[in-house]
């Protein structure tokens, strides 16, 4: 079981993702071979890319068009409200750049 008070810290940055747990964590580095392909469409500009994927603790990591990076926020669900369409970001996240992905992918 993972718990919410546990976190990671990388050496990329001293500032990167150091608000994610160690399953956010994990979880994110699960999924990093799906957000990097994502990131790389936004470079190709061949299709519209829409993707968002939950790292857990109320974390989510998106791509989509019109930023050129890789959105990580803790987002909220409105009280009351069910469903993936009633989830708000809250002010707390980060973001990599398109660019820096490959070096981040190499440092993991």
């Amino acid at each position: 079981m993972c718990n919410a008070n546990e976190h990671y810290q990388t050496n990329y940055s001293s500032n990167v993702i150091k608000f994610l747990s160690l399953c956010s964590w994990a979880y994110l580095q699960r999924h990093l071979t799906k957000i990097d392909k994502e990131a790389r469409e936004l470079k190709r500009k061949l299709r519209p890319v829409n993707y968002r994927i939950h790292l857990g603790h109320g974390i989510y990591a998106s791509v989509s068009d019109g930023y050129k990076c890789v959105d990580l926020k803790r987002f909220y669900l409105l009280y009351g409200l069910q469903g993936e369409h009633n989830i708000r970001p809250t002010k707390h996240g980060m973001f990599i750049s398109v660019t820096s992905l490959a070096g981040f992918t190499k440092n993991t």
